[in-house]
Formats: structure tokens, C-alpha cells, sequence
């Protein structure tokens, strides 16, 4: 719902029911999924709407909105998931997440409190036959310490689906950023138990889905900023002035929804030490081989990744002709980067 102002959602939602209609699909053979939580304030002629609008538009307090962007109060979420469905023209989702709910952890030693009254909507919405499971898509939450505001503890949020939904609760999936560049969730997410995030998730039927899985399209200028960090560590006992022409100018542009330099600066620096033991190569099928090592990931149900031609659409969807990596290699991998 947050996405180009909400007009994802009926793109698909067209093109869905063209699919349908022609008999090219069955809704069985597709997983569909949608979020709220983030707020999208765009409404009547693309025309962006301030707080105190959207509020009284929705019937909403304005308590409900947090940090000015953020809305999980049960009556905005019933009213985004029946948004949803007709803006997809389906009669159902297959799942329905929270979108980015670190947004409510805004006090040390977060009680949680909030996420009974939202599980309890989501119970009420897969009761009612409007979606099947629910779920958690957070950017920041699972690639942070403990210690930090935007932390999102994973037991506590699957003891509290437990206590509202019983053992067949609905909090079936998660959504998270995963990829070669951002690795955080994997090699650095802590829980109390000592497993980590991805056997914990394993241990309790939820399903791991990774967002961002090429970096947001920005793994070129990773690799350009990841070169100069090398070059610099050779060059380190040289003239300022030996760095030449072609390291400056190559683009560093960086994705814009990373939000922690400290953490990709970290993943540089791991990687710069050990180069030759890094595995993957930068050349031109980078994507794919990046691709390639999240989907491999036995605990990963899916990759996703965004597209903005067909040409990227149909390299992408050549990962479907390869073997997917060893444990052996992946292990080489993310070996470097723990």
C-alpha cells in the first residue's frame, strides 16, 4: 500500500485479473502477499495530504500515527487490508504483513503491548477469510543489537502470536532485508536461545522471505566502493595523489533505503581483509551469482528482488537453470563476513 502511492497494488490487481479471466493461472499456483503499517498520505489526484487530514479522513486519533509515517491502530489496519483486496480485486490474501513495526518501538525496554491488539486484527481478518497467515516485513528491526531502539525481539513477538491465536496462530512469515551486502540478519541478529534467527524461525514453522536480495539494484557501486577501500590498503604507505583518475570517478551511489553506513562500512572492511577468500568475483553475472547465494540459503523460502525492464525480468529469472550453491561454498562465504 506504500509503494508508488498505492498504485502497485492495482497494477497487479488488473493484471491479475486479466490472468484469471483468460484461465493463464489458477489462484492456487501464486502466493500473494501485502503490508500496512507504513502510511501512504498520497490520495485524491496524486495530491499528498497532511497528518491531520489522513486522520480525520480515517477516523483515526492522532495518537495512532507514530513518527509521522507509521499507523498500526487495529481500525487503520482493517481498513488497509479491505483496501487491499479490492485495490487486487481478490477475495482473499495469502498473507498479510506488518510493515516495518520497529516504528513502535520508540522507548527502552519496549513492552510489546502493541502487538496484541494487531495480532488480535489479524486473527479476527484470517477468521473472517480475508487473509491466511500474517506476518512481519521490517527493514531495520532484525539487523540491529539488542540495545538499539529499533530492535525487534523475535521471541516475544512469536510468544505473543501464541498467547492471542493459540498453537494455530497465523504469524506464519517474515520479511527481511538479506543480502550478500547486507548480511546482518544472518551473521549478527541475537535471540536468547542460541540459535539464531533463521533455526529459530525454522524451529517454529515461519517462513523467511528476503527482501533487497540484490542490494536494491546497487551491487555495481557496492563493488566500486568496496574496490577503493582495497586500493586504499595497498596504497596505504602512498602519495594521497596515487589514487587515479578512474577509482574517483567510478559511481558509489548508494542504496537509498540502507539506512546504517556503519553497518555496510563494516561489511567493506571485513570483505577488503580477505579478498581472495571472498569466493564471489565482480563480473557480469554478479547478479545472478548474488541472487544465487540468498536463494540457496536452506532456510530462505524465497528471494525476492525488483525489476524495472523485461531484460532484468528475464536475467533474473535465469537463477531458475542454475544449481543452487553448496553448503561448502556458501560457507566460504559468509565466513568472511561473520
Amino acid at each position: 500500500r506504500k509503494y508508488r502511492n498505492g498504485f502497485s497494488e492495482k497494477d497487479l490487481g488488473l493484471f491479475l485479473n486479466k490472468l484469471f479471466k483468460n484461465k493463464k493461472i489458477n489462484r492456487s499456483e501464486i502466493f500473494i502477499s501485502s503490508k500496512a503499517g507504513l502510511i501512504n498520505f498520497t490520495y485524491y489526484n496524486k495530491k499528498k495530504i497532511p497528518i491531520k487530514e489522513f486522520v480525520k479522513l480515517r477516523g483515526l486519533k492522532s495518537s495512532d500515527i507514530k513518527n509521522n509515517i507509521f499507523c498500526a491502530s487495529p481500525k487503520f489496519l482493517k481498513q488497509e487490508i479491505d483496501i487491499s483486496l479490492k485495490n487486487l480485486k481478490l477475495k482473499c490474501l495469502d498473507n498479510y504483513y506488518l510493515h516495518n513495526p520497529e516504528f513502535l518501538n520508540t522507548r527502552k525496554n519496549n513492552d510489546y503491548k502493541d502487538y496484541y491488539k494487531i495480532f488480535e486484527t489479524f486473527e479476527k481478518a484470517i477468521q473472517d477469510k480475508k487473509i491466511k497467515s500474517y506476518g512481519i516485513s521490517s527493514w531495520t528491526g532484525f539487523r540491529r543489537h539488542k540495545d538499539n531502539s529499533f530492535y525487534i525481539d523475535i521471541e516475544k513477538i512469536t510468544k505473543i502470536a501464541f498467547e492471542v491465536g493459540g498453537k494455530k496462530n497465523g504469524f506464519k512469515n517474515l520479511q527481511i532485508p538479506l543480502s550478500l551486502y547486507m548480511p546482518f540478519a544472518r551473521t549478527n541478529y541475537s535471540i536468547n536461545t542460541k540459535k539464531n534467527l533463521f533455526e529459530f524461525c525454522k524451529n517454529n514453522k515461519i517462513n523467511i522471505f528476503s527482501s533487497a536480495s540484490l542490494y536494491e539494484g546497487k551491487i555495481k557501486e557496492f563493488f566500486n566502493l568496496l574496490n577503493i577501500f582495497i586500493f586504499l590498503k595497498k596504497n596505504k604507505n602512498k602519495c594521497k595523489s596515487s589514487i587515479n583518475n578512474n577509482l574517483i570517478t567510478n559511481k558509489i551511489t548508494l542504496p537509498k533505503s540502507d539506512n546504517s553506513l556503519l553497518q555496510l562500512f563494516e561489511v567493506i572492511e571485513k570483505i577488503s581483509k580477505n579478498p581472495k577468500n571472498f569466493y564471489l568475483k565482480f563480473d557480469k553475472n554478479i547478479y545472478i551469482k548474488s541472487l544465487n547465494l540468498i536463494r540457496s540459503n536452506k532456510f530462505v523460502t524465497s528471494s525476492l528482488f525488483g525489476v524495472e525492464n523485461l531484460s532484468q525480468l528475464s536475467q533474473n529469472l535465469d537463477i531458475l537453470k542454475k544449481r543452487k550453491l553448496s553448503n561448502n561454498s556458501q560457507k566460504k562465504i559468509w565466513r568472511v563476513l561473520s
